[in-house]
C-alpha cells in the first residue's frame, strides 16, 4: 500500500505552481504553529500600520470594478460570446445555482440574521435601535452583499472565460496577463517567472480565503449541533467538523463538476428557496414585504454614496472589522469563483454573464437578508425576540436562536443545519476543482491532485483556528487580498486591451 501511494505521488506534477505554492503555505503554517503570537502580531501590525491606512484604495477600487461592469454589459462588447460559436452547457437555473453557491458560501446563513441585526443595534454613525439605524443596517448589509462583492467576481471570472473560451489560452490567471507581453502561450505551460508568481499568488490567495469561510461554517455548523444535540462547543468539535467535510467535500470533488457539484449546488439553492419561504410566510411577510420595497429602493437611491463611503471621521476598528474585510474577503475569493464562474459559463455572450452574476445573486442576497434580519428586527420592536446579548459573544449561535420563534423548530434548525453543510461541501469542492485547473496542467494525476489540494484547505482552516481562531483567519484575508488586489487592476487593463485589439 504505501508503495502504491509512493508510486502516486510521483505521478503528481511538481511543477513550479505547485512547489511555490506548497512552500509558501508550509511557510504560514510553520510561522503559526511555532511562534503564534509572534505571527499574527505581524500580521495585526501590518494591517494596522498599512492595510487600515489605504482604506481609500479599496473602497475606490471596488465601485472602479462596478464601473467596469456596467461598461462591459453596455458597451461595444456586450454581444461578444465567450466561446465564440458555443452554445451554453447549463441551463439558467443550475447556471445561478451552481454560481450563487460558490459565491456566498456559508455567508448567507452565517450572516442573515447577524449582520441587519448588529447594524441595527450597534450603527457605526449615530444611536442604534432608532429608524434611522434600521434604514442604514440593511443599507450596510446590502452594501457588503450586493453589487459590490460581486462586481469582483464578475471581473475576474470574465477575463478568464473570454481568455480561456476565445483565445484558447491555458486555464490560469497568468493568462490573462499574456496580452501585455510578447510570449506565446502555450497549454501547459506559463508566462516566465511574473506567470508562475501570478499563479503562485492566486493559488494561495484561494485557499487563504476558503480555508477562512471554513472556519466560520465550523463555528456555525458547532453551534447548530449544540442547539440540537448537545455536542460541545469547542476548537476540538469544530476541527473533527472541518475534517468531515473536507472528506465529503473530496468525495464529490471526484465525482466530477456536472455530478458531484452541480447536483450539490441544485440541491443547495432548493433547501434556500425553501428557508426563504418558510420565513416569509410564517414571519411577519407585510412587514417584510414593505420592508424590501422600502430599503432596497433606499439602497439603489444611495448606491453611488454608499459604494463610496470611507467612514473617514469614525473609527478604523469598524472598517477593519466591516466594510474593508468585506472588499479583502471578497478579492481572497475572487480568484477561486471567478475561474469557477467562467468555467460554467462557457457559450453566454458578456452582457448575459455580467447581468446574470451581477444582479441575480444580489437581488436574492437582498430578499435573504430582509427575510430573516427584518423578521429579527420586527420581532425585536415587538418584545417577541431578543437576541442582543449574543450579537458580541456567540454569534454564531444567532441564527439558532432565531429559529426557536418558528414553528417546526427542530425540523427548521435541521433542515439549516444540512443548507450550512451543503454550502461548506461545494465552497471547498469548487475552490479545490479550480485551484487543481490552475496548479496542475499535465493530467499525470488528477485524482491526488484534488485530493492533495481539498485535504490542504481543511487543514489549513483547522491549524489557523486553533493557534488564533476565526479572527487570526479574518486577520490573514485582509493581509494577503491586497497584493491580489492589485492585480485585478491589471487584469482588467489586460482584458480590455485585448477585446480593444480583437474587435476594433
Amino acid at each position: 500500500m504505501f508503495g502504491f501511494i509512493i508510486s502516486k505521488v510521483k505521478k503528481i506534477s511538481w511543477n513550479p505552481i505547485f512547489i511555490g505554492s506548497f512552500a509558501l503555505i508550509f511557510l504560514v503554517l510553520l510561522c503559526a504553529f511555532s511562534a503564534p503570537n509572534l505571527f499574527f502580531g505581524v500580521l495585526s501590525w501590518i494591517q494596522n500600520a498599512f492595510v487600515i491606512s489605504i482604506s481609500w484604495f479599496y473602497v475606490s477600487l471596488v465601485f472602479f470594478f462596478f464601473c467596469f461592469c456596467v461598461y462591459m454589459a453596455f458597451g461595444p462588447y456586450r454581444k461578444v460570446r465567450l466561446g465564440l460559436t458555443s452554445r451554453p452547457k447549463y441551463t439558467r437555473f443550475t447556471w445561478v445555482a451552481m454560481l450563487f453557491s460558490a459565491g456566498m458560501g456559508t455567508g448567507l446563513l452565517f450572516s442573515g440574521v447577524y449582520e441587519p441585526l448588529y447594524h441595527y443595534f450597534y450603527p457605526p454613525v449615530g444611536t442604534g435601535d432608532t429608524p434611522e439605524s434600521l434604514q442604514l443596517s440593511f443599507q450596510l448589509t446590502f452594501l457588503h452583499w450586493g453589487f459590490s462583492g460581486w462586481a469582483i467576481y464578475t471581473v475576474m471570472g470574465l477575463a478568464f472565460a473570454y481568455f480561456s473560451f476565445c483565445k484558447s489560452f491555458p486555464q490560469r490567471i497568468s493568462s490573462i496577463c499574456y496580452s501585455t507581453s510578447n510570449q506565446n502561450p502555450v497549454k501547459g505551460e506559463t508566462s516566465g517567472r511574473w506567470g508562475t508568481a501570478i499563479d503562485i499568488l492566486s493559488v494561495t490567495v484561494i485557499l487563504f480565503g476558503v480555508a477562512t469561510t471554513l472556519g466560520r461554517g465550523a463555528m456555525q455548523i458547532n453551534s447548530g449541533l449544540k442547539e440540537l444535540f448537545g455536542i460541545s462547543y469547542s476548537q476540538l468539535s469544530q476541527s473533527v467538523i472541518i475534517s468531515v467535510i473536507t472528506l465529503i467535500a473530496t468525495l464529490s470533488l471526484l465525482s466530477g463538476l456536472d455530478k458531484g457539484i452541480r447536483r450539490l449546488s441544485e440541491l443547495n439553492i432548493l433547501v434556500c428557496i425553501f428557508l426563504l419561504l418558510f420565513i416569509l410566510f410564517t414571519g411577519p411577510t407585510v412587514f417584510l414585504l414593505d420592508s424590501f420595497v422600502e430599503y432596497s429602493g433606499a439602497y439603489l437611491q444611495n448606491l453611488l454614496g454608499s459604494m463610496t463611503w470611507v467612514h473617514s471621521l469614525g473609527s478604523t476598528e469598524w472598517r477593519s472589522q466591516w466594510t474593508i474585510l468585506y472588499w479583502a474577503w471578497w478579492i481572497a475569493w475572487a480568484p477561486f469563483v471567478g475561474l469557477f464562474i467562467a468555467h460554467i459559463s462557457r457559450g453566454r455572450t458578456i452582457q448575459e454573464f455580467v447581468l446574470g452574476s451581477l444582479l441575480i445573486p444580489s437581488l436574492v442576497s437582498c430578499i435573504w437578508f430582509i427575510a430573516f434580519g427584518g423578521t429579527a428586527i420586527q420581532y425585536h420592536l415587538i418584545g417577541k425576540m431578543d437576541l442582543v446579548s449574543l450579537l458580541k459573544t456567540e454569534y454564531s449561535m444567532v441564527v439558532f436562536e432565531f429559529l426557536k420563534h418558528f414553528p417546526f423548530t427542530k425540523l427548521i434548525s435541521v433542515v439549516t443545519l444540512f443548507a450550512v453543510v451543503i454550502f461548506f461541501v461545494t465552497s471547498s469542492d469548487s475552490a479545490s476543482y479550480i485551484v487543481h485547473h490552475i496548479s496542475d496542467r499535465t493530467g499525470k494525476s488528477p485524482v491526488f491532485g484534488k485530493i492533495y489540494w481539498a485535504l490542504l484547505e481543511g487543514v489549513l482552516a483547522m491549524v489557523l483556528i486553533y493557534f488564533g481562531g476565526i479572527e487570526s483567519l479574518q486577520l490573514l484575508v485582509i493581509v494577503v487580498a491586497f497584493p491580489f488586489s492589485l492585480l485585478l487592476c491589471f487584469i482588467c487593463y489586460s482584458f480590455l486591451k485585448e477585446l480593444r485589439k480583437d474587435f476594433t
